[in-house]
């Protein structure tokens, strides 16, 4: 069998980028076969990254999206910084692997640079396709796959397993949700713009990755995909007339009826009274605005802050290797990150972690969007928007998987306004004085 060299630059890729999404559950697979073999591998991937981070910047001459990069380098400060004085690095190393996804962004924007939106949307449909299958699997046979509450599940994020049950139903925590999202997206713009050869498998696809998304149980990440798929179609609609109006019709349609269902069982008891086979789900908050979950982690987050001391604390943070209980009830464990994330940057990196987390990588991202040209800049402005949301109640910017996508979002939208500026400046130079 031959393979092209467009193929196997497509399959290298693909896995490459599935060790930082996770798709493949590399680390945690070794972690559970051995400790020791999982902080091999952990020290691989780190190396892997800085290496293709000098790759980068070697061939580029450059260093792109440097502000990314900085805030990549920050746990490596910090890592230098305890180990220099004594303190414990613990908490530290593992940043180093959280924040890899930041050193990656500008192998990433040389990889978008080179090549076609179309090779770009095969990798990210395979990953996508791939953890929406095993986030899937995971829902309907949920024996089979480890990390149930309290079942002494995988320690690192890259993996997929049973967080909860609800009433019965598996409540699946994976890496990669902006992934389906990003997905969601593309299926839909192809649907859109009429680009699919056939329809059907892009409506099979897109209701996959909603599913995939809704065995969360989440319910802001629901919330926020839902309205946002909405506002996407809205805005397509107003954008340019769509290729086929019948199908952006159905799926608005479809996006509407999902928003009142989802308002009805937030807001009635209609979600309370499903029948026997959802027994159980009045006394859970995933169907309801119960604030006990919300209060749990403002307290947690008002806990963190009570050890910021001082002003160098505040601009720098408290650093990696402070811990809190993660438990606050029976002050059992510890952790060194919060649920609310923008609040976990802060406390842990000071205002200036902060800073370039949401200059860089939200802000300057989707300016630059306003300058791009490209079949996916829509889906991936409209990601980095999700991501922004859904880090302001959870844990996202110290997840190693959200943190690639948000990445990946910046590298792509920056490579193409670099794109498009640099077309407009030859033709600028082209036309007669």
């Amino acid at each position: 069998m031959h393979l092209s060299r467009r193929k196997v630059d497509f399959w290298l890729h693909a896995a490459l980028f599935s060790l930082y999404l996770g798709t493949l559950s590399v680390f945690g697979f070794a972690e559970r076969l051995n400790e020791t073999l999982g902080n091999l591998a952990l020290m691989g991937l780190l190396g892997l990254t800085l290496g293709l981070l000098t790759f980068t910047v070697l061939r580029t001459r450059r260093v792109p999206l440097f502000g990314l990069v900085l805030l990549g380098l920050l746990p490596y400060a910090h890592f230098a910084s305890f180990w220099a004085t004594g303190a414990p690095t613990t908490g530290a190393f593992v940043y180093l692997y959280k924040f890899a996804g930041f050193l990656l962004v500008p192998f990433v924007w040389w990889w978008v640079r080179r090549h076609d939106d179309d090779q770009v949307e095969r990798v990210i449909m395979l990953l996508a396709l791939v953890g929406a299958v095993r986030a899937l699997l995971a829902f309907a046979l949920p024996g089979l796959h480890p990390g149930a509450a309290g079942g002494g599940g995988p320690s690192f994020a890259d993996d997929f397993g049973i967080y909860e049950r609800v009433s019965g139903l598996a409540r699946v925590f994976y890496p990669g949700m902006a992934l389906m999202f990003l997905g969601l997206l593309m299926s839909v713009e192809n649907m859109l713009a009429g680009r699919a050869r056939r329809l059907w498998p892009e409506l099979f696809k897109a209701g996959l990755f909603l599913t995939a998304l809704l065995v969360t149980f989440s319910r802001g990440t629901i919330i926020f995909a839902v309205a946002l798929t909405l506002l996407y179609v809205l805005v397509r609609l107003v954008q340019r007339p769509a290729a086929h109006l019948r199908v952006a019709r159905v799926t608005l349609g479809g996006l509407m009826a999902l928003s009142a269902l989802a308002v009805v069982l937030s807001f009635s008891s209609l979600g309370a009274s499903l029948g026997p086979a959802l027994s159980g789900l009045e006394r859970s908050d995933r169907l309801s605005l119960d604030r006990t979950n919300i209060d749990w982690r403002e307290r947690q987050a008002d806990l963190a802050f009570t050890l910021v001391n001082d002003d160098q604390e505040r601009v720098l943070g408290v650093g990696t290797n402070t811990l809190i209980p993660s438990n606050l009830d029976l002050r059992t464990g510890t952790t060194n990150d919060l649920h609310y994330s923008y609040h976990s940057i802060l406390w842990t990196f000071g205002y200036v972690g902060l800073g370039l987390l949401v200059i860089f990588g939200i802000v300057q991202p989707l300016a630059r969007a306003v300058w791009a040209r490209g079949r996916w800049v829509l889906p991936f402005a409209f990601t980095t928007l999700f991501i922004a949301l859904v880090g302001s109640y959870t844990i996202v910017f110290t997840s190693p998987d959200w943190n690639f996508m948000l990445g990946l979002c910046a590298a792509y939208l920056n490579a193409r306004a670099y794109r498009f500026q640099r077309v407009s400046s030859e033709h600028r130079e082209l036309q007669p004085a």
